[in-house]
């Protein structure tokens, strides 16, 4: 048989690329996706944070809200997350990294005035400490994997050291949040909306009850932030504020497939933040997230 000469075909393969070229004269060329995507990925979120940069720097010129207190309430870690990454700076209350999902309002101040019921009746473990109870989701202390033996399956005294230390901690935060509420301080009590478009009005009514909640309580002296997907504004803006047209709605973009993840318009989350501001910033504070990618 005939031999071949040596590099009749030959392949490169480039970040953005892959050529094949045979005979070094027929060429073939196609996209190399995965490189293409993630080079065009890090240049966006390059272009986006020097963006990011800049409105913050103009941000020093234009009037802004602060407060002395800024509250989560639901509906997700979004907003931590966003501030966080913002601010460098960071004052965890009950619900600043909790998933509160099916939950409703009273169930939460339940929570704030009696943290005891947490996980008092069946709870489980899926990354997060899911209380069936109450339904509201706590990130633990230890990572995922720090949690399982080396078969990959789960360590149950680990998992139980793990749990022991999340109560002992939602009771400290749970009370710091009530202490918070009750202060004469200005304050920012912060709901964000995560849902599809048939839970628009259920979601903007919670938002309603969250706020009326605040009121029937006493509590003095504070704004309610709502924050929604873009697609949602108009209407869930429409429900709250036909009510109640001192409650703030604001957006950010989402990228909805299965998972609406606004955590990732990084300027959608700047000109929040440039309006609504901690009054004082205390950077020792600053602490890294688990389970979160840079947006």
């Amino acid at each position: 048989m005939k031999k071949l000469p040596e590099n009749i075909i030959k392949i490169e393969n480039t970040d953005i690329r892959i050529n094949i070229r045979i005979c070094n004269f027929i060429k073939f060329s196609f996209l190399n996706n995965t490189n293409t995507r993630e080079i065009k990925y890090k240049k966006l979120s390059k272009k986006l944070y020097k963006k990011r940069n800049l409105l913050k720097f103009l941000s020093f010129f234009i009037p802004y809200k602060k407060y002395r207190y800024i509250i989560p309430f639901g509906q997700n870690c979004d907003f931590s997350k966003c501030f966080l990454d913002y601010f460098k700076y960071n004052d965890s209350t009950l619900y600043n990294w909790c998933a509160t999902g099916n939950s409703n309002i009273a169930q939460q101040f339940d929570v704030l005035e009696n943290p005891q019921i947490l996980f008092s009746g069946e709870y489980y473990y899926n990354n997060l400490w899911k209380c069936s109870k109450t339904q509201l989701s706590f990130h633990g202390r230890s990572e995922n994997s720090e949690l399982k033996n080396e078969d990959g399956t789960y360590n149950e005294k680990l998992l139980e050291e793990d749990l022991k230390e999340l109560k002992s901690r939602a009771t400290y935060l749970a009370n710091k949040t009530t202490k918070y509420l009750k202060t004469q301080d200005k304050k920012l009590i912060v709901y964000t909306i995560l849902c599809s478009k048939d839970k628009m009005a259920e979601q903007a009514s919670k938002a309603v009850e969250l706020y009326e909640s605040l009121k029937n309580r006493n509590i003095q002296n504070f704004d309610l932030l709502v924050i929604c997907a873009r697609q949602h504004y108009q209407n869930i803006s429409k429900i709250i504020n036909s009510k109640y047209p001192q409650i703030f709605v604001r957006y950010v973009k989402s990228n909805y497939k299965k998972h609406q993840r606004l955590y990732k318009d990084i300027i959608g989350w700047t000109k929040i933040f440039m309006e609504f501001r901690p009054e004082k910033i205390d950077k020792s504070k600053y602490k890294t997230l688990k389970g979160f990618k840079k947006a």
